[in-house]
């Protein structure tokens, strides 16, 4: 009988323990509890290594407060535009990440290449007659289209502060190179002393009424002189390019160019100003393009000839294909 008696003190004595516990916890509570003192420290012992505003030291733009149109991120149920990798293509238009398509140094070469080509196209009256307007109507209306993008791109770009300005004034250059009357071509000379003004570091006097969000078939660009830009890197450049391993090596830097202008253009022709433009077909051929045009990119920047080759054969039979089915107005 003494064993049990021995073997229960000790469960005894904690349950004794936690009433006294228990009781002294309740007691203690009262209206106010007590808390440990904050600690205390002189600043000066700590201003070497805290900012005292850590939002005045920052410099530049805040890693994803913008998005690629310069507006602040949205709240509630919108979202951030996916970014390319993330296994799908860029929406049709707003919120696009122009910077996965092309590059700032391809915008800016792209811009730069239409300055003596306007001024051969409209050195004489007799010149722009003609085949003059024609190329002065595609060359203004690529740039209108260029800088209708520095205007919304998401990364620092040459000419932003003045794309909107550039975009209003030679997408109406583009517009009216329809005709080729006298009033026409001296809207293009002047158009073209801009690009060249432009391009020594000048400043364009900015229209009035600049519309942030441009209809781009009405306030940009027609779609064929797209189309004839898209054609030209196709048919002239990106399959001659890559015909080959010798023409390859020795055109890494344009057909990079080359396949980015067709990455972004085939996003232009996407927007919903553009006929077609809710056609599922058309909008497939479309994005083939893009596609394409996107591997390219990226079998030149490994230099993988049997890449762009295959990627050069699919751009070509999707523009083949959308040729079909659809044609320029």
């Amino acid at each position: 009988m003494n064993t049990p008696t021995r073997l229960c003190c000790p469960a005894a004595a904690f349950v004794a323990l936690t009433i006294l516990t228990c009781t002294l916890a309740t007691h203690g509570q009262g209206t106010s509890k007590k808390r440990a003192v904050p600690p205390k420290f002189d600043p000066r012992e700590v201003e070497q290594i805290f900012f005292p505003d850590a939002r005045k030291a920052l410099v530049g733009k805040r890693p994803g407060s913008m998005l690629a149109t310069g507006s602040r991120q949205p709240s509630g149920s919108d979202t951030i535009p996916t970014p390319r990798g993330a296994g799908t293509l860029p929406p049709p238009m707003d919120g696009i990440r122009w910077s996965t398509l092309i590059s700032a140094e391809t915008l800016a070469d792209e811009v730069k290449a239409y300055r003596p080509l306007l001024a051969a196209a409209v050195k004489t009256p007799s010149q722009f007659q003609g085949e003059g307007a024609r190329e002065a109507r595609r060359y203004f209306s690529t740039l209108a289209t260029m800088f209708a993008i520095a205007a919304e791109y998401d990364a620092e770009v040459r000419w932003e502060n003045q794309a909107a300005a550039a975009r209003e004034l030679f997408a109406r250059a583009g517009f009216n190179s329809k005709s080729d009357n006298e009033n026409v071509y001296n809207e293009a000379r002047l158009r073209t002393a801009d690009l060249a003004a432009l391009l020594g570091g000048e400043t364009l006097a900015s229209p009035s009424n600049i519309e942030p969000k441009p209809n781009f078939n009405e306030q940009v660009a027609n779609r064929p002189p797209l189309m004839w830009r898209l054609e030209r890197a196709q048919r002239d450049r990106l399959a001659v390019w890559t015909a080959n391993r010798a023409d390859f090596n020795r055109n890494l830097g344009g057909i990079k160019h080359e396949a980015e202008m067709v990455a972004a253009l085939a996003q232009v022709i996407q927007h919903p100003s553009y006929i077609d433009a809710e056609d599922e077909s058309y909008l497939k051929y479309a994005r083939a393009l893009q596609k394409a045009a996107l591997e390219i990119r990226e079998a030149a920047h490994e230099k993988n000839a049997d890449a762009a080759r295959a990627a050069a054969g699919n751009l070509s039979k999707a523009c083949n294909a959308c040729h079909v089915d659809f044609r320029g107005e």
